[in-house]
């Protein structure tokens, strides 16, 4: 069973210390936009947020530098490598907890599928390892070319994100079937689509009776141009949310290794909604 919820997300303490940063910038023109991005941020210590908004920034006016206009009709895997895969590659050597492999990855957790009727192969358009315990727990799909989605490409890939969030959130659980339900409903994994120039990040979780809830979470337009660099604040804030999101989810995973009760009341063994493939899965793991 699946539910759908488009909630208002609680503004991470992050984004306040860049916010004016941002604005700062983006109103720059030319070189001074260059020295903008290369600010110091007051209260960022470790300086990891305007290392990041540096890195996306820089990597965008290099790509309007000479010509200020990037062309729209570009190819799907074109518009991967050159307009979207800086927003996860320098998240990861930046904060360095989450590993990232590009277009055609094998989904990890679609092998729980695998059978005589199906080889359990599932190909994504990017996916996130994350290096605390080695679970996918992000991945990316984008609907075809920006300039000509297609509605039925962009209804195939939300069915298939969908489905792909199931399976990773049910990878996730195959090590805590005992935690309570109460707890694992505030374990997520996170997607991101592209239809169009609008990317949309997703969260998906579990409710008290098992189902599946998938949640949008934020939304932004990529820009094309340096005219609308300005874009660039939905598009940081979306990232500053998944990043704020993904940490709250590391400490929630690490806690749950001291989590040795089990006498909260059902358990995600009791409640979880699943295939009857996957609850044959559930009933070796209880035996395993």
């Amino acid at each position: 069973t699946l539910k759908y919820n488009r909630v208002h997300v609680q503004t991470p303490p992050m984004w306040t210390k860049i916010e004016s940063y941002l604005e700062n910038a983006l109103k720059k023109s030319r070189e001074a936009f260059k020295e903008a991005i290369m600010l110091k941020i007051e209260g960022d210590d470790e300086n990891k947020l305007r290392l990041y908004c540096e890195k996306i920034l820089m990597d965008f006016y290099n790509l309007v530098d000479v010509f200020p206009t990037l062309s729209r009709k570009i190819g799907e895997r074109k518009y991967i490598v050159q307009n979207l895969s800086s927003l996860f590659k320098f998240y990861e050597t930046t904060f360095g907890n989450i590993s990232i492999d590009w277009i055609e990855s094998h989904s990890l957790s679609a092998k729980l599928t695998k059978s005589s009727a199906s080889s359990g192969i599932v190909k994504l358009d990017a996916k996130g390892v994350r290096s605390f315990d080695g679970k996918e727990i992000w991945h990316m799909e984008v609907a075809g070319p920006p300039s000509s989605p297609t509605t039925d490409h962009a209804v195939g890939d939300t069915k298939k994100s969908l489905h792909s969030d199931i399976l990773n959130l049910v990878a996730l659980f195959l090590d805590h079937l005992d935690i309570s339900v109460k707890t694992a409903m505030n374990i997520k994994v996170f997607s991101l689509q592209a239809i169009g120039y609008r990317i949309t990040l997703y969260s998906l979780s579990i409710t008290d009776d098992g189902s599946f809830l998938a949640s949008e979470l934020a939304s932004a337009i990529i820009p094309f141009s340096f005219e609308g660099r300005s874009k660039y604040k939905a598009v940081l804030y979306l990232m500053v949310l998944f990043h704020d999101e993904f940490m709250k989810q590391l400490s929630l995973m690490q806690e749950l290794d001291f989590n040795i009760n089990y006498d909260e009341g059902d358990t995600v063994r009791d409640v979880l909604k699943i295939s009857k493939s996957l609850q044959d899965l559930l009933k070796w793991r209880q035996y395993s």
